[in-house]
């Protein structure tokens, strides 16, 4: 990825991640527990969910935390969801189903991505769950 780009600074600063989302965004864990009680309400019973732009897994840890479920690892940034496959494999063993990373902004990278009881994606524009 070319220096500068978006996706170098979060490679770069992936370990500071967590610590400048909870010091910067307005209502982040609320957002995040938000995100979990969605997945808890509307989900079935050990659902698998694609992190659209996982980051550090906070989002799917938040919903790991409420109810089992599998959770493949999508972002950009290839450091970003290495801290998350190892966060989350930490806490919930074999909770990861796999992990992509791959340039959303190009086409190619949803493919083989269908089969998920949801999708989540936290922070890019809000919560979303589909």
């Amino acid at each position: 990825m070319p220096a500068g780009s978006t996706i170098s600074c979060y490679d770069c600063h992936a370990r500071l991640f967590d610590e400048y989302q909870l010091a910067v965004v307005t209502h982040y864990q609320d957002a995040l527990e938000a995100t979990a009680d969605a997945c808890e309400r509307y989900l079935g019973k050990d659902p698998e969910i694609l992190d659209l732009g996982c980051g550090t897994g906070n989002a799917s840890l938040a919903v790991l935390k409420r109810m089992k479920a599998r959770i493949f690892l999508l972002d950009g940034s290839e450091r970003m969801a290495m801290i998350a496959s190892k966060k989350i494999e930490e806490a919930y063993p074999g909770a990861v189903l796999g992990r992509k990373v791959a340039d959303l902004s190009k086409d190619g990278w949803s493919e083989g991505l269908d089969k998920y009881d949801a999708i989540i994606s936290h922070l890019s524009h809000g919560t979303h769950l589909t």
